[in-house]
């Protein structure tokens, strides 16, 4: 999956010409957990990772590259009547990237395991406000 990932990545970078600190991984569910790590392991290759309704890996934290770590920038989104990933394991991930010094915010949706459109705009405008700051 990573390498399918990293060549969509270039691929993309090639036809757009989007700088890879303008780069961010998004997963929902399962697909969060693989946003983390990916960014977690490679963080050299993107700005920050974009969690809604997932969770870190439960073992076997991947903060090994802190010191690299630390330049993502995270934003969780989540479900507060998640009853498939329970909002306390994003609370969990939260208190984990904010103590270990990343730029990090959460928000919270009355919605169960699903997408909510405050979750879409939040991210829009998370972006767009780090785009806006990097340029000023």
């Amino acid at each position: 999956v990573e390498e399918y990932i990293f060549r969509a990545v270039e691929q993309t970078r090639r036809h757009y010409h989007v700088h890879s600190e303008r780069i961010y991984l998004a997963g929902y569910h399962e697909g969060a957990t693989l946003a983390y790590r990916l960014g977690m392991m490679y963080p050299q290759r993107f700005a920050g990772i974009i969690s809604l309704n997932g969770a870190m890996a439960r073992e076997g934290r991947p903060l090994l590259r802190l010191p690299e770590v630390r330049r993502l920038r995270v934003l969780i989104g989540h479900g507060i009547h998640n009853t498939v990933v329970p909002l306390e394991w994003a609370r969990q991930d939260f208190r984990l990237l904010y103590t270990a010094g990343l730029s990090i915010r959460m928000h919270t949706y009355p919605v169960n395991h699903g997408i909510h459109l405050d979750m879409l705009r939040d991210i829009n405008r998370w972006v767009m406000h780090a785009i806006n700051t990097e340029e000023g």
